[in-house]
């Protein structure tokens, strides 16, 4: 099947901070928001490539503005279907020296799946199709025994994940 070109016309990110119930400790952290990125790439003829990325709260309008400012401005126009090109012309975000480096590569990250996602869509595959298709099921692990007043016991929390399906807990156990 050959494809007609497409030619990105907007990309935008969306940073989301949702307040916790209750505080999440580690042993050198404190979580007590939810936080993720929505990017979106959008081509001329309407296809939409989207995803959800990142989680560090601290980072987050500082990611979302590289993509909505810097890297919008260097991928808008480009095929979205040529994603080693894009991420080529995305390097430069990478290199101001004035901050810290893992910004731009976060950055180019949140821009990086959206582009996976419209390939998705226009080829009519999922992502585990595009990449190779070998299992239609992955075992899936979680991160439990964060500290703090409402936390279940070991037990509960061990019993709770079981039900949900996971298949491996990494614990935190201790301060």
């Amino acid at each position: 099947m050959i494809y007609e070109p497409l030619e990105i016309e907007s990309i935008e990110a969306i940073p989301i901070r949702v307040p916790l119930g209750r505080a999440f400790r580690g042993s050198t952290f404190t979580i007590t928001n939810r936080s993720t990125i929505i990017t979106r790439v959008r081509t001329k003829d309407g296809l939409v490539g989207e995803c959800y990325n990142g989680d560090s709260d601290e980072k987050l309008e500082a990611i979302a503005r590289l993509v909505n400012h810097d890297a919008a401005q260097l991928l808008i126009g480009r095929d979205p279907m040529a994603i080693e090109q894009c991420w080529d012309a995305l390097l430069p975000i990478t290199y101001d020296l004035r901050r810290p480096r893992p910004l731009g590569l976060e950055a180019m990250g949140c821009v990086d799946s959206a582009l996976w996602d419209l390939l998705g869509k226009r080829a009519g595959l999922c992502i585990s199709k595009l990449w190779g298709g070998a299992r239609d099921r992955v075992r899936i692990s979680v991160i439990g025994g964060y500290e703090g007043d409402g936390a279940p016991t070991i037990e509960e929390e061990a019993e709770s994940y079981l039900r949900k399906g996971f298949t491996a807990c990494k614990f935190k156990i201790g301060s």
